[in-house]
């Protein structure tokens, strides 16, 4: 014989991954900089200029084009992407007659 008795949903607690409501952050900012980030470091050493005035930039677009000349596929790759672009990406959506493809759009949710 089955009682009907409606259950009371217990409180859940958050585990020790969630400690914060959603949308409530104790440190909203994020961890603060403590310096310059890799990429603004290597910038400001590929600016860099030796005594006569060529930076070293400029001696890393040599050495590139160097190793293209060279015969390195990797390296005549990347040029031809630098001044022309790399190629479009073509991509084939479709289904089957029996499974025909589904697109299905929907909103994001605002936090």
């Amino acid at each position: 014989m089955a009682t009907n008795r409606q259950e009371i949903p217990k409180k859940r607690r958050r585990g020790p991954g969630r400690p914060f409501k959603k949308g409530n952050n104790a440190n909203p900012l994020g961890r603060p900089r403590n310096g310059l980030s890799i990429v603004d470091n290597m910038a400001a050493v590929l600016e860099e200029a030796d005594e006569a005035g060529v930076t070293k930039a400029r001696l890393v677009a040599e050495k590139y084009i160097e190793l293209g000349l060279q015969g390195s596929v990797a390296a005549l790759e990347n040029i031809v992407a630098r001044f022309h672009g790399r190629p479009e990406q073509g991509i084939k959506l479709s289904g089957d007659e029996e499974r025909p493809l589904h697109v299905r759009h929907s909103e994001r949710e605002k936090s």
